[in-house]
């Protein structure tokens, strides 16, 4: 029969040596080895499956309401609130700022922003960074007068 030629190994190649004088590994120490490897794929997944698995637990569901100053407050009453402090522009501009920066910047200047905004924040955290404006327009639109995103083809 006639045995083909084994890869060229570049460092014994470099040496002078043919592919036929190369050292050949010896057939028992390959089924060691092989049998080494399997042995140890087979001790990690046993690990693998030994370790407990952690559940995690599904998020609760936030309120609808909430309890401000007495009064019992639902979410889209909140938010109706929140987006017209959002469109208000006697608090000045909006954009690249969550409400509770606005606010926080408003009272700063003087501009006498509602307390109830600032209460409907502390309450509804979730609705702090989402004004009307979020997602909607892009910062750099108003300076372009580009969406800010690529042009269709």
């Amino acid at each position: 029969p006639v045995r083909a030629m084994p890869p060229i190994n570049k460092k014994t190649a470099s040496q002078g040596k043919s592919a036929w004088e190369q050292p050949r590994i010896d057939a028992g120490v390959q089924k060691k080895k092989l049998a080494q490897s399997i042995r140890t794929q087979k001790e990690e997944a046993k690990a693998a499956v030994s370790k407990p698995i952690k559940v995690e637990e599904p998020k609760k569901a936030l309120p609808t309401e909430r309890k401000i100053d007495n009064e019992i407050v639902t979410v889209s009453s909140a938010l109706t609130e929140l987006e017209t402090f959002d469109v208000c522009t006697k608090f000045g501009p909006c954009m690249s700022m969550d409400r509770l920066q606005r606010w926080n910047r408003a009272n700063k200047l003087g501009l006498e922003p509602p307390q109830r905004i600032q209460k409907l924040l502390e309450a509804f955290p979730e609705m702090v960074d989402k004004s009307i404006w979020h997602n909607r327009v892009h910062p750099d639109s108003i300076i372009t007068g580009s969406t800010g995103h690529a042009e269709p083809v």
